[in-house]
């Protein structure tokens, strides 16, 4: 039997499923392994994808340059001061944040 989610039409999860290229991700801790790879995943199906970590390192320098806005430090900022067009739909933040 071949089961498909259906999401509420207009919500991220309707619009990542069909590959929207207007949906806008935020990842708190995107050099991380775990949301680097989902970063490395969104970017690759079209999805705008922004982010923060502590540190630059390896895996932000990649992000960046497969098209990837990264900040470095946690801050809200980093949200509140992106320009409209780019302000996230959706953010996610990985479980090694802590929460200060």
């Amino acid at each position: 039997m071949d089961t498909k989610k259906v999401y509420a039409p207009g919500t991220w999860q309707a619009r990542l499923a069909n590959r929207d290229q207007t949906l806008g991700v935020y990842l708190v801790g995107i050099g991380g392994a775990g949301l680097s790879a989902i970063a490395t995943v969104l970017l690759e199906q079209g999805v705008r994808v922004a982010g923060s970590d502590r540190q630059a390192s390896a895996p932000t320098q990649r992000l960046q340059e497969l098209g990837a806005l990264v900040a470095v430090g946690q801050r809200a900022e980093n949200i509140t001061d992106l320009p409209p067009d780019t302000r996230p739909d959706v953010v996610l933040i990985s479980s090694a944040v802590d929460g200060q």
